[in-house]
């Protein structure tokens, strides 16, 4: 057609019955789960070829030992114990990421919007405020937790890590300073982007 490259492209298709194969589809939910609630990264398989497809089907979906393999790709003549037997298997290897937790400060009508773009991603995304009246499930339908907090301080329940983004957008500078001091001291959160010792913040 004189488009593209011309090249090929392979689609895998797996089918999730939980009524037929209870099991297996427990396992890709619990995997799914694990994604959204965790906060570290980890690999799964999926059996395309196997030797004895009785006991280790086509499409089956393997969790995998981080140390054992290379992250995302095709892993041919791999040997894997099942029922006390060694099957050959070419796997399908995955790297499934943890969903970014982004914590937005400040609950003005522009942060709406943010909250809302926040959520097509379909990532997590906490709202804190100190203003009752801005903070509602109104305004922000799809925001997975509303942190109301005193003027001034910071929010002592909400869980950070290496996986939190923060946004500061309160437009008032002593909110917004006294929030960035709050996040300083999270230090295994913090990863300062600056290599220079001057930095600026902008609003």
């Amino acid at each position: 057609m004189g488009v593209g490259c011309n090249g090929a492209v392979m689609i895998w298709l797996g089918l999730i019955d939980p009524i037929e194969n209870y099991h297996e589809a427990s396992k890709i939910l619990e995997a799914l789960k694990n994604q959204y609630e965790g906060t570290d990264s980890f690999l799964v398989g999926t059996v395309l070829t196997s030797s004895n497809e009785k006991i280790l089907p086509l499409n089956t979906f393997l969790p995998l030992e981080d140390e054992e393999f290379e992250k995302n790709g095709v892993v041919e003549d791999f040997l894997y114990l099942v029922q006390g037997e060694l099957v050959n298997t070419t796997l399908f290897i995955e790297e499934l990421k943890p969903t970014p937790n982004v914590v937005v400060f400040g609950a003005g009508q522009d942060a709406q919007s943010v909250v809302e773009q926040i959520n097509q991603l379909q990532w997590k995304v906490t709202v804190v405020d100190h203003r009752p009246g801005y903070l509602s499930e109104a305004n922000f339908p799809n925001a997975d937790q509303l942190y109301l907090v005193r003027r001034g301080e910071f929010p002592a329940g909400i869980s950070f890590n290496h996986n939190t983004f923060a946004v500061l957008m309160t437009h008032h500078f002593e909110n917004d300073l006294n929030y960035l001091k709050g996040l300083i001291q999270k230090k295994h959160f913090i990863h300062w982007p600056f290599r220079s010792k001057k930095s600026a913040i902008c609003c």
